[in-house]
């Protein structure tokens, strides 16, 4: 009788664990139904901006209340991808589209004020004039964006 109760408790730890493995797989993520948002940003004469990072807004003028801002690092080829909470993408949404870029501190004063590497209006998530659409399918180069220097 006890080896039976023995067998009964390892199968059913057993069948206990890989019932749970198997749901860490089909879960969705806290930020929701995530979408690929990848592209570039450049400047109005076609030269990629090498640094920086986008951040999408949530525009609730449009219906958008997503809760989390999906951000991403802005390569050397001016190419990026944002992420919501460390995961690829982005909800479902409209987005005021953040572009933030400053020049690297001169090495004799690491100190100094960042210099701007964009117009301001694309730091200020009011004035921006970026809009970004996210959805199962964007057309191409919806999320490739023109910015100005700084005046």
């Amino acid at each position: 009788m006890r080896s039976c109760f023995a067998y009964t408790s390892r199968t059913g730890s057993l069948v206990l664990c890989l019932f749970l493995l198997a749901c860490l797989g089909c879960g969705t993520s806290p930020a929701g139904n995530l979408h690929p948002v990848k592209g570039k940003v450049t400047f109005e004469d076609g030269k990629p901006l090498t640094k920086g990072s986008v951040i999408l807004v949530a525009d609730p003028t449009k219906n958008n209340s997503a809760k989390h801002e999906p951000m991403g690092k802005i390569g050397p080829d001016g190419s990026f991808e944002v992420y919501t909470l460390n995961q690829p993408g982005a909800p479902d949404g409209t987005y005021k589209v953040v572009v933030n870029a400053q020049a690297d501190p001169p090495a004799d004063n690491p100190y100094a004020i960042p210099v701007p590497l964009v117009n301001k209006k694309y730091q200020d998530r009011e004035q921006t004039p970026l809009v970004a659409q996210v959805s199962s399918s964007p057309g191409p180069g919806a999320f490739d964006f023109k910015v100005a220097a700084p005046q």
